[in-house]
């Protein structure tokens, strides 16, 4: 149970490169929500898996090319 917000908090932030990133978060989304009773469903595994693979796959993402323009974003 403690792990899921901040994964969901982390995910979230990049949601902007995820396609349909709320649809695949929903039942994740669904156990933050307070007075929820937290159980964790297969749905549930499946939107973290699916989640989690869409992160890691996203081709926006990528380390910064020396010689070209970047910007550096924090949260800090």
């Amino acid at each position: 149970m403690r792990d899921v917000p901040p994964f969901f908090e982390l995910a979230s932030y990049y949601k902007r490169f995820v396609k349909n990133f709320a649809t695949i978060a929903e039942p994740l989304s669904k156990l933050t929500c307070e007075g929820t009773t937290f159980r964790w469903t297969q749905e549930a595994q499946t939107a973290f898996k699916k989640l989690k693979k869409a992160l890691i796959n996203t081709v926006t993402l990528v380390y910064p090319q020396p010689g070209q323009i970047f910007i550096v974003e924090t949260d800090a």
